[in-house]
This record gives C-alpha cells, sequence and structure tokens, in this order.
C-alpha cells in the first residue's frame, strides 16, 4: 500500500516499497492517489490543505459534487482569499483543527446498517480539559491557519433512530485515505450553503439565545434521522451538544 505524507510547506511525498526497500517520491497533485493512506506532518495548517484542493478545483467540483449540493468550490476560494488575523491575535491560541473517522452501527426493529463517514472538529485544549466543537459557522479565512491533525482512533456509535438516541461504543485505531480527507475538507466548508449564506444564518444566529435554538435543531435532529441522513444528524447532535456545553460554563 502507498502511503501519502503531506509537510507542513504543502509538499506531497509518496512513499511505497519496492525490492524491500522504502522508496519516496515527490507529487504535485493528490488527485491520483485518492486511496492512499495519509500521514500530515505536525503543525500543518488548514490552509495547506485546502490549497492542495484548489490546485484541482474542477476535478474535484466533480468528486465531490454531493458534498457541494450544487455550490462552486470557487465560491469559497473567493473567501478564502480575504486578510486573516493572525492566530494569536484570536482567542484561539490553544485550538487546533482534528479529522476524525466516524462509524455508526445503525438499528432499528426492521433492519440494521453501518454508516462510515469523515468529520473536522474544533479541538481546544486549555487547562488540560479537551473539547471538542464542531466548525460550524466559522468562516474559512478564520480558521484556515489553525493546525489540523488526524485522529488515528475511529469513533464508534451505536444509533437507534427510534429512540433517538447516538451512544459511543468505543474506540478503535484507524488509517485514513487521502480521499476520506479531502471529502471530510469539502464537506464542512460547504455544509451550510455559499459563503454569503452561512454568513447569513451566523448573523441570525448571533441575535438569539443559543438555547433558544435547541428545539428547532432537535426538530432537524429527528428529521435527518427519520430520513437516514445519519451523517447529517451526527453533525446537528453534535451542534446541540456544543449549545449545551458552552452554557454551563
Amino acid at each position: 500500500m502507498k502511503n501519502i505524507f503531506i509537510t507542513k510547506d504543502g509538499k506531497i511525498i509518496k512513499k511505497h516499497s519496492e525490492n524491500s526497500k522504502e522508496k519516496e517520491e515527490i507529487i504535485f497533485s493528490l488527485k491520483e492517489s485518492l486511496g492512499c493512506f495519509v500521514t500530515l506532518e505536525e503543525g500543518i495548517q488548514f490552509e495547506t490543505l485546502v490549497e492542495l484542493i484548489f490546485i484541482d478545483l474542477p476535478f474535484y467540483e466533480i468528486l465531490f459534487k454531493e458534498e457541494l449540493d450544487g455550490y462552486s468550490l470557487k465560491q469559497y476560494q473567493t473567501e478564502w482569499e480575504k486578510i486573516t488575523k493572525k492566530v494569536e491575535d484570536q482567542d484561539i491560541k490553544e485550538t487546533s483543527l482534528e479529522v476524525n473517522k466516524v462509524f455508526d452501527y445503525i438499528e432499528s426493529d426492521e433492519t440494521s446498517q453501518i454508516e462510515i463517514f469523515t468529520v473536522i472538529s474544533v479541538v481546544t485544549s486549555a487547562d488540560k480539559e479537551y473539547a471538542k466543537q464542531t466548525t460550524d459557522f466559522l468562516p474559512l479565512h478564520q480558521i484556515k491557519k489553525l493546525s489540523i491533525k488526524v485522529n488515528p482512533e475511529i469513533d464508534i456509535f451505536a444509533v437507534n433512530h427510534e429512540k433517538n438516541e447516538i451512544v459511543p461504543v468505543l474506540k478503535s485505531n484507524v488509517d485514513l485515505t487521502v480521499y476520506d480527507l479531502l471529502q471530510s475538507i469539502t464537506f464542512e466548508i460547504a455544509i451550510h450553503g455559499s459563503p454569503e449564506k452561512q454568513e447569513r444564518i451566523k448573523s441570525f444566529v448571533d441575535k438569539f439565545d443559543p438555547l433558544a435554538l435547541i428545539p428547532g435543531l432537535e426538530i432537524q435532529l429527528q428529521k435527518a434521522v427519520d430520513e437516514e441522513k445519519y451523517e447529517e444528524a451526527s453533525e446537528l447532535k453534535a451542534i446541540i451538544e456544543q449549545i449545551k456545553n458552552s452554557q454551563q460554563k
């Protein structure tokens, strides 16, 4: 199996064994290595990976058409070019992004199935506490300088949509592919529509007590579960938990 290593400066190194010897090759695009396992250099920033998507933008617009849901990556590229504050100037000095693979075992009275997908979380590690939040409504230009890492463990959940339950079961080791990584990035930046729509939603949300949003979000969660949109359901569940946790601080 060939492996991809991406450095902090965006260099792509393809590693493979040949005649019992480890060989390395510098490549300039990821689009022909989607099935390879991927490792990121410690400290690599989110913007480095997004730029690798923009290099082959037309290709990824076709590949991730479902994740983009009718929007164009070119719209997000414009947002990306906005001026960015330095990370140290924001109140997120100990904040980073983490790529997590999630395994849902979904059971009901009639059937059971498995859903496997990859998500990106905002990770805060302060005062030796470890907390995950979703990237919802964070403009791309605000998170581009955050470091990103791959979680080598997969979260396994048991999902019962009749009871509206998503219960963590255990963790296991997992290897992430290039496809997993790039799909999760594309999904996260496009989940709430175009940059303009995201900004309108954020402005609307900021006017209200966050707790007042929970009933509506829970209705959306139930609808997503009923329609078997389990990736969306997991995202909504995380948003609800994020709101509740933020109000307890």
